[in-house]
């Protein structure tokens, strides 16, 4: 069982294929991994008791009933100003562009190869915040951090792939995760990466606690990388 503090690699006895990765602490700034809370609660929208929330972002390929690919539009919101969702854009893609490069560098080569490769095989196009960030002629972009005040910009940077989505729940909804086909139970803790094979049946636990001073909020946020099926 991962605990709340530990790096792991799971493999498949017989196989020798990996089955889950956990990594801890992903993001070593503070400050930076506050504003990707921000940005991912601005993106949810949660209203006053709300279950929660999981938004698509980035490509999608419509709804069952109208299948479209197209940039997903998750703002409820419709008399917003032209530069204010523009921005939200840019920044909801920053993020994503931000974790994926992290990723990159934390783990193990093989582990992205399958994704990517399938990513180029279809040609779909990657997070672009609508066409705002544009994407070069060797797959390079930029994506932007805001930090101390600052808004950094990061040049010639592989580009976060086409979708994700963006959660915000109440925190009684979700507790530890679990891989169930092979009884893994991962412990909740911030600041954590989580990566399996989305066929393998999983879920969390409901929590057990809930605080005693019922002053909003008490959520829980985060983002996953996915495919728009």
């Amino acid at each position: 069982m991962p605990t709340k503090d530990k790096n792991v690699i799971v493999r498949d006895e017989e196989t020798g294929k990996t089955v889950l990765i956990v990594r801890r602490n992903l993001c070593s700034d503070a400050e930076v991994l506050a504003g990707t809370d921000n940005t991912v609660v601005l993106d949810c929208s949660m209203k006053k008791d709300d279950p929660g929330k999981l938004v698509l972002v980035g490509y999608s390929a419509g709804s069952c009933s109208s299948p479209a690919f197209n940039y997903s539009w998750n703002i409820e919101a419709k008399k917003l100003l032209e530069e204010f969702v523009c921005s939200h854009h840019m920044a909801v893609s920053s993020l994503f562009s931000l974790f994926y490069q992290l990723m990159r560098a934390n783990l193990p080569n093989k582990v992205l190869e399958d994704y990517e490769e399938y990513i180029a095989k279809h040609g779909f196009p990657h997070m672009d915040a609508r066409g705002a960030i544009p994407v070069n002629d060797e797959g390079c972009s930029n994506y932007y951090v805001k930090k101390g005040g600052k808004m950094f910009t990061f040049h010639g940077t592989k580009p976060a792939l086409p979708a994700g989505v963006a959660v915000l729940t109440q925190l009684q909804t979700g507790g530890n995760f679990y891989l169930a086909p092979d009884g893994i139970k991962i412990e909740q803790a911030a600041n954590t990466l989580i990566i399996w094979q989305p066929r393998h049946y999983h879920g969390t636990s409901l929590l057990g606690d809930w605080p005693k001073d019922n002053i909003a909020p008490f959520a829980q946020s985060g983002f996953a990388f996915v495919t728009s099926t």
